[in-house]
């Protein structure tokens, strides 16, 4: 058994010196299977739970939606669409806004999937993920749970005479 351990062993050296020497790196699968080979025992993947297949690695992504001095006339609104596939996970809106002008420097900003920004154009009562109301300045932290795509809206509309400016920092955050 101790010489057919020694055998297996020179073999495996014979195989990888000249694997390292050429800077070529044996796969963690041929590894295992030669060090089981040798030990007789079964040995297991990191991160793989012996299952045999390992998870993909996730990255986080940040994504521009917008960064800019916006000026939104009175009556009116600017809108920003934002696509949230089925692979993105973890997947928010934040960032940070500020208005300037009219009699009290307010804006409404507003975050809404497809129907939402469909009926809110049309004039009609919606459920938001994020409503700012009438103020000044404010911070969004959404988190969008479904895929598709959302609507991040800058509004003018309840002035009738003065336009907004509005500084705008706002990005999408999601890991794939």
């Amino acid at each position: 058994m101790l010489k057919r351990l020694t055998i297996l062993a020179l073999l495996l050296v014979a195989l990888l010196i000249p694997l390292v020497a050429c800077k070529v790196q044996v796969p963690e699968k041929l590894a295992n299977v030669l060090a089981e080979k040798i030990s007789g025992k079964k040995t297991e993947q990191a991160g793989q739970g012996g299952s045999g297949q390992q998870e993909p690695a996730t990255q986080a992504y940040t994504r521009d939606i917008v960064h800019d001095d916006v000026t939104v006339n009175a009556g009116e609104y600017h809108y920003y669409s934002v696509t949230v596939t089925p692979r993105m996970k973890d997947v928010t809106i934040t960032g940070h806004f500020t208005a300037r002008g009219g009699l009290a420097n307010s804006i409404v900003v507003l975050v809404l999937d497809s129907d939402g920004f469909t009926n809110w154009s049309n004039n009609h009562d919606v459920s938001a993920y994020y409503n700012s109301g009438k103020t000044t300045t404010g911070t969004l932290n959404v988190h969008m749970r479904e895929p598709g795509t959302y609507y991040l809206v800058v509004s003018n509309r309840f002035s009738t005479v003065l336009p907004r400016h509005v500084q705008t920092d706002m990005v999408l955050n999601y890991k794939q």
